[in-house]
């Protein structure tokens, strides 16, 4: 098995290889995989960013509940950005399953698609 960060770092020593071992479909599959991983990076990131935004939000939520003033606009804007969080998550946890890619069963298929999806 290798090592995420060495394929990240020296795809092409990966590729040659797998070309050594005579597995070209591997090769593909160091692209594919990258490919994966970046998409799922970026998610991860942008669900990082939505938990930062939704904590913010309940802390200025508490804050006005304490002066006794109105919240409720701020609470319909976080319950946005919890609706945006939950459904980057869901996304995020089927990109880090396809990530395992270790064969080319209908299940890793199955999961590659549902990735794909939650990228667009």
């Amino acid at each position: 098995m290798l090592d995420l960060k060495l394929i990240r770092d020296d795809p092409e020593r990966v590729k040659e290889g797998a070309r050594k071992k005579q597995m070209p479909e591997a090769a593909a599959l160091v692209d594919e995989l990258l490919e994966t991983d970046r998409a799922y990076r970026e998610r991860l990131a942008t669900l990082e960013a939505l938990r930062a935004e939704q904590k913010k939000h309940s802390r200025a939520i508490g804050e006005r509940k304490r002066r006794g003033e109105d919240a409720r606009d701020l609470i319909a804007e976080a319950e946005v950005i919890r609706v945006r969080a939950r459904s980057a998550s869901k996304c995020s946890r089927i990109c880090s399953r396809s990530r395992c890619m270790r064969a080319r069963s209908p299940s890793s298929r199955w999961m590659r698609a549902r990735a794909s999806r939650c990228w667009r």
